[in-house]
């Protein structure tokens, strides 16, 4: 899902974020949040949450992240916007049992700008879905959400996928111009993307580098112009 989210983010937001790396899903700790966890794909994990925060920061340096998007308690999440301005809070009910903040508590939270991303839904750890009822007051709240995304999985797979959005008109310019004069950045790598093909990885690089030079190309034309 990181990928896929990745994905569509740098597809949505190219004209001005082209040249940015986002990770939209980041955790923060403090204290004992942190728990133990085993070597996975030889990386070991951090022995400390502060080490942790020491270790993320230096990886986003390491792999040129502008930004990242920041889930845990509201302490933890502060101390991590506080050590870096790249971080960017977010709210998560994985934790607290599933119980959610207050909703009145939570708008707050967004007017004020301790929590602008509502970053981790855990409903499937809490045996539930979007239409429990838990979540009514935040689906309602007008967040000035410009792209959206339904997703259906049916026994284990994507089935479909609607968006809706408001993409400014270039970027359908670059998408049809990338298939007509650069197919060769997308035919391969965005096969079956969303048929159980691929991870979106290669179709992302691909487009964006489309993007990028669908991009120079209208500068250099606009340059001549003038």
């Amino acid at each position: 899902m990181k990928n896929s989210t990745s994905f569509l983010l740098i597809l949505l937001s190219y004209q001005t974020l082209w040249a940015q790396i986002i990770d939209v899903h980041t955790h923060s700790y403090i204290g004992s949040e942190l728990y133990a966890a085993g070597i996975l794909n030889g990386v070991k994990p951090a022995k400390s949450a502060d080490l942790h925060l020491r270790e993320t920061i230096a990886e986003m340096d390491k792999n040129n992240i502008q930004f990242s998007v920041v889930s845990g308690s509201i302490e933890s999440v502060e101390k991590y916007v506080k050590a870096d301005a790249r971080f960017i809070p977010g709210y998560s009910d994985i934790d607290n049992m599933g119980q959610l903040m207050p909703i009145a508590e939570f708008e707050q939270f967004i007017i004020s700008g301790r929590i602008k991303v509502f970053g981790e839904i855990g409903s499937v750890y809490h045996g539930r879905t979007l239409n429990d009822p838990v979540y009514a007051p935040y689906l309602k709240i007008d967040f000035n959400v410009t792209d959206s995304f339904h997703i259906l999985i049916k026994n284990g797979k994507i089935r479909t996928v609607k968006t809706s959005s408001n993409d400014v008109a270039d970027f359908y310019k670059a998408k049809e111009w990338v298939k007509r004069y650069r197919p060769e950045f997308v035919e391969k790598a965005c096969e079956g993307i969303w048929e159980g093909g691929p991870t979106p990885c290669e179709c992302v690089q691909g487009i964006v580098k489309g993007f990028t030079e669908f991009t120079i190309e209208k500068n250099n034309n606009n340059q001549k112009l003038k």
